[in-house]
């Protein structure tokens, strides 16, 4: 009795056992695996920025000394040349430091004169015996102080005729005006820092865009990559450029 039970229950388990693959196959339909070679190839990460669009080169015209406008020779959206006269500042107090930069230049040319046929009439007694020690180092003190003052003359007459100069304000580059920041009959104070009187693009077909990249994206950002831009005034359409400069300077925006 116990030998049969025994084989009832093998019997059972094998048959079990055989029938699993074929339920589990029922379940599991085959699966078609579809396969490529590995290769080489592009893709593209897009990061996106907004900026301001400047000419490659623009220049800041401005002026070296303080005075009235009074006289524009250009204006907005003006073609000029390199050396073409822009504006012309009032020259009357500039002209009269000038004349009077001169006139200590002469008297100082003539107190030298002076002092040096003093010194040499004093050395001549000097070597006769006849003139003290004393008189003949005062006669070259005062030799001596005279062409200082000559020499110190010609420099303010130097740079009063270079302030004169520069009452005329003439373009450094050939291009277009872009900003016209003063009028005639304004003053201009040029202390520390130079006041900015023109705006001059050099050439509006050569442009570069100045975008700001956020801090997570500016590691992949590399010099020479390219990259299109798109502007307002001419929606849809793209323009393309390569890039040229990454600058380290962060800026904090808020």
């Amino acid at each position: 009795m116990k030998k049969k039970i025994i084989i009832s229950i093998v019997g059972i388990v094998v048959i079990v056992l055989i029938a699993i693959p074929f339920i589990i196959k029922d379940k599991n339909p085959d699966v078609q695996l579809i396969t490529y070679v590995a290769r080489e190839g592009e893709f593209e990460l897009t990061v996106t920025a907004s900026g301001n669009i400047q000419p490659v080169i623009k220049v800041d015209v401005g002026t070296q000394v303080s005075g009235i406008v009074k006289r524009i020779y250009a204006d907005f959206n003006s073609q000029v040349k390199k050396g073409d006269l822009l504006a012309e500042l009032d020259k009357s107090t500039l002209t009269e430091r000038a004349r009077q930069s001169r006139s200590s230049l002469n008297n100082a040319k003539s107190d030298s004169l002076f002092a040096r046929q003093n010194y040499n009439r004093i050395k001549t007694l000097y070597d006769k015996n006849a003139a003290t020690a004393a008189s003949l180092e005062d006669a070259t003190n005062r030799l001596t102080s005279a062409v200082n003052s000559v020499a110190n003359s010609k420099a303010d007459l130097q740079q009063a005729l270079i302030n004169l100069s520069y009452a005329d304000i003439y373009s450094p580059i050939s291009g277009r005006v872009l900003n016209r920041a003063v009028d005639e009959g304004q003053t201009v104070a040029a202390s520390f820092n130079t006041p900015t009187l023109f705006t001059i693009a050099n050439d509006l077909t050569k442009m570069q865009v100045e975008a700001k990249v956020d801090e997570a994206d500016i590691g992949r950002i590399k010099i020479g990559q390219y990259a299109d831009f798109t502007v307002d005034t001419y929606p849809g359409e793209k323009f393309g450029g390569t890039v040229s400069q990454i600058r380290l300077e962060p800026v904090v925006a808020s």
